[in-house]
């Protein structure tokens, strides 16, 4: 079988007025010729068509790479020998893809922080702090009576399950502002975060054990000494 070709094995417009016929073998030995010599252009064109595969930005006029891969076309070498060294030389330029070692995630991804700051945004984080004297309001009204809550309201004095009420509301308020001064909102990692709500929750612990102390002003004033030093700490540890 063979096949019509408008042009010559010397790549020449024919002169005559029909198409010359390439038989099986000489079009086979023309395309083998034709497959090794690649142009200028063409070697751009190919670094471009890997880069856009890649992902990466390759400048073929860097100097020298467009040379390395012209001196591999060595004439003695048979196409297999030349697709082989221009493979090496294109594994080898900045066309290479990252390996996957380096897309290996790392500890606390984006995803991993995003699900945290959900989970543990400011006011969840206030209310961890805060759990403990809100289980002890709970625990007070579960022991209370109904009379005994009704005859509260019409003492002066508060009750216990009352106190412990306004020591929770002061808790929450009160942190609400420590987390503030802290920037927990626009903290960039899991461990500040935690550094952070456990700081705020130490300061408070340490500094209060009832409302009557919370409203104290001696003792409110050095509570917020003593926070504003954790602060100082903390910001001064993760460079903030």
């Amino acid at each position: 079988m063979a096949w019509y070709w408008p042009f010559g094995a010397n790549e020449k417009a024919s002169d005559s007025s029909q198409p010359q016929i390439f038989n099986r073998k000489e079009l086979n030995n023309y395309l083998s010729e034709k497959e090794s010599q690649l142009s200028n252009r063409e070697f751009k064109e190919l670094l471009r068509r890997q880069s856009e595969q890649a992902n990466v930005k390759v400048d073929t006029n860097q100097p020298g790479f467009l040379e390395r891969l012209q001196q591999k076309q060595d004439d003695s070498l048979s196409p297999e020998e030349k697709k082989a060294e221009l493979d090496k030389i294109i594994s080898q330029s900045p066309l290479n893809p990252p390996s996957a070692e380096n897309q290996q995630p790392k500890p606390y991804s984006n995803y991993q922080l995003d699900k945290y700051r959900r989970e543990n945004d400011s006011r969840e984080s206030i209310l961890i702090n805060c759990s403990e004297i809100q289980n002890s309001f709970y625990k007070c009204l579960a022991k209370q009576s109904s009379w005994d809550r009704i005859a509260s309201i019409g003492r002066l004095q508060a009750d216990d399950c009352t106190a412990l009420a306004d020591f929770f509301v002061a808790c929450t308020d009160i942190q609400k502002k420590a987390f503030s001064l802290f920037d927990y909102e626009v903290l960039e990692t899991i461990d500040e975060m935690q550094a952070a709500r456990k700081s705020i929750d130490r300061v408070w612990t340490t500094s209060f054990e009832n409302i009557d102390q919370v409203r104290d002003k001696r003792i409110f004033s050095e509570y917020t000494k003593t926070l504003r030093k954790e602060r100082e700490i903390f910001h001064e540890k993760y460079g903030k």
